[in-house]
């Protein structure tokens, strides 16, 4: 079940770099339907990393504090995080390029 009450976008959506300013990369959450955002990256790479995330590769499971959240990269790499975006880890390195997340 989706969490209403959290929703998450890469800093630039489709087809864009997802990495900001002097290569980090970023995720940014907002609880209040946009009105305010912060930047959820503790954990993400946050020098020299230019990666392109798809639409399609960033998936959640779960509700609450124990919000599951993954994305994938073109360049094969996929993070995931266990805590609604607080903290992020390295699922898998060198994949092929990752088009589309689906969790179970």
């Amino acid at each position: 079940m989706k969490n209403p009450a959290l929703n998450l976008a890469h800093e630039q959506m489709a087809n864009r770099s997802c990495s900001g300013s002097a290569g980090k990369v970023r995720v940014f959450g907002t609880r209040d339907a946009g009105t305010t955002w912060s930047s959820l990256e503790a954990g993400l790479p946050q020098e020299d990393a230019y990666l392109t995330i798809l639409r399609q590769a960033f998936g959640a499971e779960g509700e609450g504090p124990e919000l599951g959240l993954y994305f994938g990269a073109t360049s094969g790499d996929v993070f995931g995080s266990g805590d609604g975006g607080a903290s992020w880890f390295s699922v898998h390195e060198r994949l092929a390029p990752v088009n589309s997340v689906r969790v179970a």
